[in-house]
């Protein structure tokens, strides 16, 4: 079981059902008032086998709410991947604003929000903002979405030191992967956090900045991307 929690099989399941469920309610409403054939039934084992197709994929993640695409490790992964199949051809080395990058990840996620867009130039503020440079750190700020949210919360507050922050957030790394969440936990904060240059809230994007970058998250994120192949 903890095998089939890790890799989304119940949620997956939950999707497929509630699916099939609002396939069966368009089914049950009626186009005119007085129909001509009968409706077919839903083929339910089909149904799942095309599911599971899909999810293998990635092809589930289209035009899905950004709910769903942050519900699982593989869904986060899988979805940067839609965003590299769908756009890297053509614009992998052009330079994209903010607004022009998240009209691209609209396009595939109508209500992503445009605050992880903004993060992630943040975190890239000194680099070139090509669409490749681009998806290397919105990996990061994806995959990591929990972790990043608690740790930007910690870095705002001006009173806290270097040594309490690097306390804090190694109980937030603990604590997302005691309940299981889809951000895994970061071994590599006791090298990096001592060693920030920079000060106040600026601390937060020199850390995700170097993070992104760290050899053992990059390997632990490659793990998990060979796994949801």
């Amino acid at each position: 079981m903890p095998y089939l929690n890790e890799q989304g099989v119940p949620e997956y399941m939950q999707d497929a059902l509630n699916q099939i469920l609002q396939i069966r309610i368009r089914r049950q409403m009626p186009v005119t008032k007085y129909p001509t054939s009968p409706k077919e039934p839903i083929n339910i084992a089909q149904f799942l086998g095309n599911y599971c197709k899909s999810v293998a994929n990635g092809t589930h993640l289209f035009k899905r709410e950004f709910e769903f695409i942050t519900l699982t490790s593989r869904n986060r992964l899988q979805f940067l991947r839609l965003l590299e199949k769908s756009f890297a051809v053509g614009l992998g080395d052009e330079t994209l604003g903010i607004a022009d990058f998240h009209s691209l990840v609209e396009l595939l996620c109508p209500d992503f929000p445009e605050a992880i867009c903004h993060d992630v130039y943040e975190i890239i503020k000194d680099e070139e903002k090509t669409l490749e440079k681009i998806l290397v750190h919105l990996r990061f700020r994806l995959l990591f979405l929990e972790f990043v949210d608690r740790a930007k919360e910690k870095f705002s507050d001006p009173e806290v030191t270097l040594e309490k922050i690097l306390d804090d957030l190694s109980v937030v790394a603990g604590t997302l992967r005691d309940n299981f969440l889809p951000s895994p936990k970061i071994y590599s904060l006791k090298e990096h956090v001592p060693n920030l240059k920079t000060e106040g809230a600026s601390r937060a994007w020199e850390l995700f900045a170097i993070l992104s970058k760290d050899p053992k998250v990059i390997s632990l994120i490659d793990s998990l991307e060979f796994d949801s192949v």
